[in-house]
């Protein structure tokens, strides 16, 4: 059985845990800029419905992800995400890179609609989009 992957060393290393909140108050404290911004890291715990619906990452993304990984010093993890995942909240949709084996996991454990609880990074913003890295999951 695969083991999902949370990046731990950059909670423990920042000395913060994730905390309940909402992935639009997080949008909204951060106004788009026309730039890629990297942060280091904004660990959110996000109450989100699970859609089903996953596809491959946008070359943009992958390229955001790499930099956000190495401004972090950690070179593993571009290779750890692959796809991103639809979630709503509060009817707003939202794609979110997922670690792998986190997407193989929602794929064999959750059905469409399902309500979630997901544990993200907010790593900044790439030139299109605000960036949420999701490294695990829990169902109610």
């Amino acid at each position: 059985m695969p083991i999902r992957i949370c990046f731990r060393a950059v909670v423990e290393r920042l000395d913060i845990r994730a905390g309940p909140g909402r992935l639009g108050d997080l949008v909204l404290a951060h106004p788009r800029v026309q730039k890629t911004l990297v942060l280091t890291s904004v660990p959110i715990r996000a109450a989100v419905q699970y859609s089903g619906r996953l596809r491959p990452l946008a070359d943009e993304t992958q390229r955001f992800i790499a930099t956000w990984a190495e401004a972090l010093s950690l070179p593993q993890a571009p290779a750890t995400f692959h796809r991103e995942v639809l979630v709503l909240e509060d009817g707003i949709e939202y794609w979110l890179p997922v670690q792998d084996v986190v997407a193989n996991a929602m794929i064999r454990e959750l059905e469409p609609g399902q309500a979630i609880e997901i544990f993200a990074v907010y790593a900044g913003q790439s030139l299109h989009d605000h960036v949420f890295l999701v490294n695990e999951f829990l169902t109610w």
